[in-house]
């Protein structure tokens, strides 16, 4: 198969390329390919499948039991609906990001790699556990949840991973608690990435933390410690670390849009990626939301909050994401092309897909300039079609 007429995004740029694929992967970017079915773009944007690596579910539907108490139960079903959806909003895999008890953890990490074997839809090829590493003076409205706050320790990784640290990507650490750099020299070793989060650490603990291994963010600024101008803090800490790339939510109320410039300038942009960071409650009906575990909780518009004002995650998809980044932040689509579609494979070592060219998976997304999603293609086959 091949797409003709397509803006290709490749390499932080908009490109005039056919792109020739099948069900084993993309085989050729060459203008002027002939013969054969062919896709015709008529001029619109393509894009690599979006990997969206930090969601903890949506539509009423979350990865982790622990994720919204009793909300949601995550059971198989729901799983798979949640996958089969993301697709139309051109997500074609994801990292679920899991939080809770040990043993919530632990089950829904069995049951996503027992999805994967056939899953219909979006990848969960990999797991990103946000938490339970975490600062508790720094969780607000999270600090009543006691499993969001234990100190890391080998024993208790393995435990919420069922013994196979094979297919995490990513676990969230405050460094400052006690054990942590030993323990991100631990993960760095057995090639699991750690990020810095929900945390009060000073910047000489970030940089003994990236000393260990330590890489990444999760969801840049939010979570962190307020910045104040006679303290050495985390975030000025990662912004001059170039070891560190960033995670952020770029809808211009979780991060002010200057401050999102700030960040792309001292880091440079290739060390920013996007996110959505939804949760079980995105998609649903405005209004108020009772939560186990967390009391009362409140969607209106884009935002979801707990009742002091604590945003717990966006109401906004994927590609409605990209839109927000452009419109609001002021990014230009080059800028949006490479934080959303090349910097995560990129900055989280994702080789077989996330870019297009030959040997990556053939996941495709066709769109128009306003980001809306025409076409989705999942390993050669068109999954959604607008």
């Amino acid at each position: 198969m091949i797409i003709r007429n397509a803006h290709v995004f490749r390499d932080g740029r908009f490109q005039d390329l056919d792109v020739e694929y099948d069900g084993n992967g993309i085989r050729r970017l060459v203008r002027g390919l002939t013969g054969g079915a062919a896709i015709d773009a008529a001029g619109r944007y393509l894009y690599a499948g979006f990997i969206d690596c930090h969601i903890h579910g949506a539509f009423g539907h979350s990865f982790c039991k622990g994720n919204y108490g009793n909300y949601a139960q995550a059971s198989e079903h729901d799983l798979r609906d949640l996958l089969a959806q993301l697709p139309r909003y051109g997500v074609t895999s994801c990292m679920p990001t899991i939080c809770g008890t040990t043993a919530d953890q632990r089950l829904a990490a069995g049951m996503l790699r027992h999805i994967r074997r056939d899953v219909v839809g979006c990848d969960p090829f990999q797991l990103h556990y946000e938490g339970p590493y975490l600062s508790p003076r720094q969780l607000n409205a999270l600090a009543t949840t006691p499993w969001m706050r234990r100190d890391p320790s080998i024993q208790d990784t393995l435990d919420m991973c069922d013994g196979d640290l094979s297919d995490v990507a990513l676990i969230s650490i405050a460094p400052e608690l006690p054990g942590a750099i030993e323990w991100i020299r631990w993960c760095t070793a057995q090639g699991v990435k750690t990020e810095i989060g929900y945390t009060q650490a000073d910047s000489a603990t970030v940089r003994a933390a990236a000393d260990a291994g330590l890489t990444q963010t999760t969801h840049f600024y939010n979570g962190f410690r307020p910045m104040h101008h006679r303290l050495n803090g985390p975030q000025t800490a990662c912004l001059l670390d170039d070891r560190i790339s960033c995670q952020m939510t770029l809808d211009n109320f979780h991060v002010a849009s200057d401050w999102v410039q700030i960040a792309i300038r001292l880091k440079g942009l290739k060390r920013i990626y996007g996110l959505t960071d939804m949760v079980a409650l995105s998609g649903l009906p405005e209004g108020e939301h009772e939560i186990a575990g967390y009391g009362k909780v409140r969607i209106d518009g884009e935002r979801i909050t707990s009742f002091d004002g604590t945003i717990l995650g966006a109401n906004i998809v994927f590609n409605q994401m990209m839109r927000c980044a452009r419109d609001r932040v002021g990014l230009s689509m080059e800028q949006v092309g490479s934080i959303f579609t090349e910097n995560p494979a990129d900055c989280l070592s994702i080789a077989d897909r996330g870019r297009i060219e030959p040997g990556r998976r053939s996941d495709l997304v066709i769109m128009d300039r306003d980001y809306r999603v025409l076409t989705t293609i999942i390993k050669g086959q068109v999954y959604y079609q607008a």
